[in-house]
C-alpha cells in the first residue's frame, strides 16, 4: 500500500504542495507540460530557496495579467465567462468558466475530474459560508487563473504518484485576520473551515497571517485526506516546498513523505479492539471454563 503522508507543521500552500512533489521526485517536464496544456500564457519557475538552513523548491507561477483583462479575451475557446462587477469593479469567473477551460484541455480524464471537484468543493463551501447560490459564486479572474493553475498542477503531481491513501498531520492554519473582497475575515477564514470539517485537526502557530488557504483545503477534501496516525511506513520520497517568504519563528516549507506499508500493517493501524472488563465474585470452576 503507497502512503503519501502531509507534514504541515506549516500549514500549506498550493504552490508549496507543487514544489514538493517536484522535490519528492515527480518529473518536472510533467508540471511544464500542464501549463502548456492550460494555454492561458502563463510559466512555471522554479528556484532552490533555503528555508531554516534546510534547501526546498520555490514554484512560482508568471502570469501576464495584461493578457486577461476583458471577456473578449476568451472568445476564441468560446468559454461561458461572467463578468461580475465587486465592490473593488474587479472582474471575476463563475465556476462554469473554470469547468470549461480544464474540460477543454488534453489533461487526462483523471487529472481533469480533480481538478473541477476540488474547484466545485471550494465553490460549495463558499456558498454556504455566505448564503447564496452556488451559480453566483465566482473567482477574481486573475488570482483565479493562478489559483487553476497550481491546482492542476498538484492533481497532476498526486495522479503521477498513484497513492492509496493520503494522510496529513495536524494543520497550521495561523491566525489573525485576512482581507477578502474589501472585508476583513478572521483566519481561519469561514470557508476554510466549513472545508476542513468537524473532525480535522487544527492548531495556529507562528506569524500572525494565513497559513492554510481555502484551495488547500479543498484539495486535502478531494485526496480525502486521512488524519488518523500515519500507520509506520518505509519511506520511498522525501519532499521540501518552501514559502515565499522566511519566518523566525517558524519553517515555512512543506514536507511530503511517501512510503510504502504492507496491507497487513496498514489494516492493524485501522483495525478497532474492544475490551471488555469485569469482576466476578465467588468464581466457580464451572464459570471460569467459559472464560479459557
Amino acid at each position: 500500500m503507497k502512503i503519501g503522508f502531509l507534514d504541515c507543521f506549516a500549514g500549506m500552500s498550493s504552490s508549496r504542495f507543487v514544489a514538493a512533489l517536484i522535490s519528492a521526485g515527480v518529473p518536472e517536464q510533467l508540471f511544464h507540460d500542464t501549463v502548456d496544456a492550460l494555454d492561458v500564457g502563463a510559466r512555471l519557475n522554479l528556484t532552490r530557496v533555503s528555508r531554516n538552513s534546510i534547501s526546498t523548491i520555490k514554484a512560482v507561477i508568471s502570469l501576464n495579467e495584461e493578457n486577461f483583462k476583458s471577456e473578449k479575451d476568451f472568445k476564441q475557446h468560446d468559454y461561458p465567462f461572467t463578468v461580475q462587477m465587486q465592490q473593488n469593479h474587479k472582474p471575476a469567473q463563475r465556476l462554469g468558466t473554470i469547468e470549461a477551460l480544464i474540460n477543454d484541455t488534453f489533461l487526462a480524464p483523471n487529472i481533469k475530474a480533480m481538478i473541477i471537484q476540488t474547484f466545485t468543493f471550494l465553490a460549495q463551501a463558499e456558498a454556504k459560508v455566505r448564503g447564496l447560490p452556488l451559480e453566483e459564486i465566482s473567482f477574481h479572474k486573475i488570482r483565479a487563473l493562478n489559483t487553476i493553475i497550481n491546482v492542476a498542477l498538484c492533481c497532476t503531481g498526486c495522479c503521477w504518484l498513484e497513492i492509496d491513501q493520503w494522510y496529513a498531520s495536524a494543520l497550521n492554519v495561523g491566525s489573525g485576520l485576512t482581507r477578502y473582497n474589501c472585508n476583513l475575515l478572521p483566519i481561519p477564514t469561514p470557508t476554510t473551515l466549513e472545508l476542513l470539517g468537524l473532525r480535522t485537526p487544527i492548531f495556529a502557530r507562528g506569524p500572525q497571517r494565513e497559513l492554510l488557504t481555502p484551495t488547500c483545503a479543498a484539495l486535502l477534501k478531494t485526496l480525502t485526506v486521512n488524519y488518523d496516525p500515519c500507520p509506520p511506513l518505509c519511506i520511498s520520497r522525501i519532499g521540501y516546498g518552501g514559502g515565499r517568504m522566511e519566518y523566525d519563528t517558524l519553517p515555512n516549507f512543506l514536507r511530503l513523505c511517501v512510503g510504502y506499508v504492507s496491507d497487513k500493517t496498514a489494516q492493524s493501524a485501522t483495525d478497532s479492539l474492544i475490551i471488555f472488563e469485569s469482576e466476578i465474585e465467588n468464581p466457580t470452576d464451572e464459570i471460569l471454563h467459559y472464560l479459557k
